[in-house]
């Protein structure tokens, strides 16, 4: 399983960041098949306030970036921040 950050704007403005695992797996038949699963997100709501969000419903307020991308990691143990 690999794990990514991936970002985008949602259509209402919003910078958003998603930590995304994934999986490709051959087929017999040569064609690949990819398994994405997202795992956590940070939600820019204004300049001073990050919300970040687990899968499982958990969801917390930071003040900057760095501190909610550093929550996720903890909170995931088992992935890595690369």
């Amino acid at each position: 399983m690999n794990v990514e950050w991936i970002q985008y704007r949602r259509a209402d403005g919003i910078d958003c960041w998603r930590l995304i695992q994934y999986q490709e797996e051959s087929r017999m038949d040569g064609i690949s098949k990819h398994y994405k699963v997202i795992l956590a997100g940070i939600d820019k709501r204004s300049d001073t306030w990050y919300q970040a969000h687990l899968s499982d419903g958990q969801t917390c307020p930071f003040k900057n970036y760095g501190s909610a991308f550093f929550w996720i990691v903890k909170s995931c143990k088992t992935l890595s921040a690369g």
